[in-house]
């Protein structure tokens, strides 16, 4: 005679289907966790990137005021470029390329 396993009423699951169970909801819970904080990171340096380069633009509105070096215009373009950067590799953290 097979012995049958017993399953629990309300899921009519067996016990280790159920545990299989919630370690992929805890999985699902996980990586979209993830996702939230990159979000959360992205729209961060995205505000920061819009700061620096509303900081040019609103330098070079003022006829009164003096150019900008060139050296502060340049190291501001990087301070942006380092914040697209990051931006990109969190898409990548969200959106992850299928492998080729």
């Amino acid at each position: 005679m097979v012995q049958r396993r017993k399953k629990t009423l309300k899921t009519n699951l067996t016990p280790s289907r159920k545990i299989r169970r919630r370690r992929l909801r805890q999985a699902r819970w996980l990586a979209e966790s993830r996702r939230l904080a990159a979000l959360d990171e992205m729209s961060a340096r995205c505000r920061r990137a819009i700061a620096l380069a509303g900081l040019l633009e609103a330098s070079g509105k003022h006829p009164q005021a003096e150019p900008l070096a060139a050296a502060l215009v340049t190291e501001v373009g990087f301070l942006i470029l380092v914040e697209v950067r990051a931006m990109q590799e969190l898409v990548k953290t969200i959106w992850p390329e299928p492998p080729q």
